[in-house]
């Protein structure tokens, strides 16, 4: 139905370009779906934080709020991100305990 619909208005803008070509014809569709938006992200990650909407994002959305949910559950000081511990083997943060603030 749309691939249908764009060829007409293609074949109309042809008519009324008189010849002359045209450069750019683009075709956008909008609220086909009732499920939120997703922006998805090329493979030229610079190692930062992901696009908001990306897979990466809303990922990292959904393990936050489990991360909210056990501190709301077990406490605040009961879940730490791993990149926070001091990874020394002589430091008591490698048996898991967070680091001394």
């Amino acid at each position: 139905m749309i691939y249908r619909v764009a060829c007409g208005l293609l074949d109309e803008l042809l008519e009324r370009s008189r010849g002359r070509g045209l450069r750019l014809v683009g075709v956008s569709v909008g609220g086909l779906s009732d499920a939120p938006p997703l922006q998805l992200e090329l493979p030229l990650s610079n190692g930062g934080d992901p696009r908001p909407g990306s897979p990466g994002d809303l990922a990292q959305r959904a393990a936050d709020r489990a991360v909210d949910g056990a501190r709301a559950a077990f406490g605040r000081e009961s879940v730490h991100r791993a990149a926070l511990l001091d990874r020394s083997p002589t430091d008591s943060t490698a048996a898991g305990k967070p680091p001394a603030r």
